[in-house]
């Protein structure tokens, strides 16, 4: 069975006072429709978007003075190193995420699952092995 450890990738996150643009060049650079948002704790707070940014546009906001505080969405679900890639497969599906965070201890992020991640690891399987993901 497949768990998120070895689908994972890891992980860019933003600080809650990003801004806007700075998101889109760090989404554009990372290649994810999202990006957790953390504390110094490196624990995760939020998770921003393509969504909530296009949001924030259609509202008329300055990608240059609103930041991630104001636009994330903070309640987030996460998975942890050891959830079975068929739970984040129903996650996403049921919640229609793009991305989920993966924590390690409860809180601290680990990496990052995206959809593309989980089909990737059907059409490259040795990318699922351990080996590639964190032990």
């Amino acid at each position: 069975m497949t768990q998120a450890r070895h689908l994972m990738r890891k992980a860019s996150a933003i600080k809650a006072q990003a801004t806007a643009r700075e998101i889109i060049l760090k989404l554009m650079e990372e290649g994810y429709p999202g990006l957790p948002v953390v504390n110094d704790q490196s624990e995760i707070i939020g998770i921003v978007t393509e969504f909530d940014i296009l949001e924030a546009l259609w509202d008329g906001r300055d990608i240059d003075t609103v930041t991630a505080e104001e636009i994330m969405s903070k309640s987030v679900v996460a998975a942890d190193l050891d959830t079975a890639e068929r739970e984040i497969i129903e996650t996403m599906l049921h919640n229609h995420f793009t991305v989920i965070p993966v924590v390690r201890d409860g809180k601290k992020l680990a990496g990052i699952v995206s959809r593309l991640e989980v089909m990737n690891a059907y059409v490259e399987p040795e990318l699922a092995r351990p080996s590639k993901g964190v032990s």
